[in-house]
């Protein structure tokens, strides 16, 4: 299984994974950058494998596209307030230095 990471703005988003299926080790996401419109979000999804899970950020409007082609294409998307988030990472950062 893949879980992609999403950052939507208006015109593009970021995506980061890791690759959770391959043998190489590494810590470094892979990064893509995709423009968000009907044509970006397919070229996109072609290189999708079947298990992917995307997770996104809860912005609005502008995950409606994404929103409307993984319906279209059994594409399983989560997203996330960005309350939660922040709270995480802040959860996260906080409890890496504590010795």
């Amino acid at each position: 299984m893949q879980i992609y990471g999403i950052d939507l703005a208006k015109e593009k988003f970021d995506v980061s994974f890791f690759d959770l299926t391959s043998k190489k080790v590494s810590n470094q996401p892979s990064h893509k950058v995709v423009t968000n419109n009907l044509k970006g979000i397919g070229k996109f999804f072609k290189g999708l494998p079947s298990d992917a899970v995307l997770v996104a950020e809860h912005t609005g409007v502008y995950g409606d596209t994404l929103l409307k082609c993984c319906m279209d294409s059994n594409v399983k998307i989560a997203f996330v307030g960005g309350y939660v988030i922040h709270r995480y990472r802040t959860r996260v950062s906080s409890s890496l230095y504590q010795f």
